[in-house]
């Protein structure tokens, strides 16, 4: 018997576009970890000023 659930492939595909999207981001310079991870999490990000400039022109 598979010891997965159903829905673990789905969360597993999901979690690791989510690395990559944090990834491109963090490569952009638009996102910088100011917690980086200790095994029970993942790294805690915020924006860059570049970041926030983006947020800001993406919402005008």
């Amino acid at each position: 018997m598979d010891e997965n659930p159903p829905f673990h492939a789905a969360w597993t595909e999901r979690q690791m576009a989510w690395c990559g999207v944090s990834l491109s981001l963090w490569k952009q310079g638009l996102v910088g970890v100011v917690v980086p991870t200790d095994g029970s999490r993942g790294d805690q990000a915020e924006p860059t000023a570049e970041g926030r400039a983006a947020l800001a022109a993406a919402d005008a």
